[in-house]
């Protein structure tokens, strides 16, 4: 529920409902709750190469509505019981200020079995969704230093409950390493409270961060070289033939660095489709399972 103030000299401003309240209307029941931590668990080993399996992320544009989201869901959990080399978790989409609709998607894949993620682009949002998230992607761009050499959201990723990835661009690389390096100690943020109100968050640390960065040999040495985890991303065609074929061989490749490196630990698998490629998705899960276990 929003109410409408209107200033004398400013735009109208809607007073947006507590984390506390929107927790209540779409409430995390208990079996979500255990298996939230159960799931983090998993992602967090294979994060720290506990788990030998591969962990895919799963990132549709199209994962935007309910129905979207159960449609997926449920294939997922039926390919993750064949899938003995994989773990795969689904991000869904949704508007940063729509706190009820995230919360709507994220219980509707848990009610599949399936681990969920989302981005994160405010310590002040994720006071919405955090108990439901099984793992979290975050902009590096958040961590980027002024000219004074502040950052506004350090210490944030340091207070994530779950494993996260901060998200690398070419000129951000060295910013998104040492951002993971740093998460791994105690520190504090601003962000909000269950009440809504602006709070400082003492934090405890976050052993369990990694960085997403292109699927180049390049980039990969790289953050070998700095003993820091990673997942690579790859962008999903839909049209068939010489999309499938360089995608088959980044798959290879994958497995391949997987053999050189420790610190490779899972893949991205984008698509910016307006539709959910179930068929698609599903014939590149398998021969994705099928070069990590050769």
């Amino acid at each position: 529920m929003m109410r409408k103030f209107i200033g004398v000299d400013s735009p109208t401003t809607e007073v947006i409902d507590s984390p506390a309240v929107v927790k209540l209307k779409i409430p995390c029941d208990e079996l979500t709750e255990r298996s939230v931590v159960e799931y983090r668990g998993v992602v967090g080993d294979i994060v720290n190469r506990k788990d030998d399996r591969l962990l895919v992320v799963v990132a549709m544009q199209a994962v935007r509505d309910v129905e979207a989201v159960a449609v997926l869901s449920q294939a997922l959990h039926t390919f993750q019981r064949e899938a003995s080399n994989l773990y795969v978790v689904l991000q869904a989409f949704c508007s940063v200020c729509d706190m009820y609709l995230s919360r709507e998607l994220l219980r509707e894949g848990n009610a599949f079995h399936v681990p969920m993620g989302m981005n994160i682009r405010s310590p002040y949002i994720l006071t919405y969704t955090e108990d439901m998230l099984s793992w979290a992607l975050a902009d590096g761009e958040m961590l980027l230093e002024d000219e004074d050499g502040d950052s506004v959201y350090e210490g944030f990723a340091s207070g994530l409950v779950m494993p996260f990835a901060l998200e690398v661009k070419p000129w951000n690389l060295d910013v998104v390493v040492r951002g993971v390096q740093e998460a791994r100690s105690p520190g504090w943020f601003i962000g909000s409270d269950q009440t809504g109100h602006i709070a400082r968050h003492e934090t405890r640390g976050n052993a369990y961060g990694h960085v997403m960065v292109p699927a180049t040999t390049e980039m990969v040495t790289q953050l070998a070289t700095a003993d820091i985890p990673h997942l690579v991303r790859m962008d999903m065609q839909l049209s068939p033939g010489y999309a499938y074929l360089e995608m088959r061989k980044t798959f290879a490749s994958i497995r391949s660095w997987r053999r050189e490196s420790k610190r490779l630990v899972g893949t991205y698998l984008y698509s910016a489709s307006p539709v959910v490629p179930i068929g698609t998705l599903g014939y590149l899960l398998r021969h994705l399972n099928e070069e990590m276990g050769k």
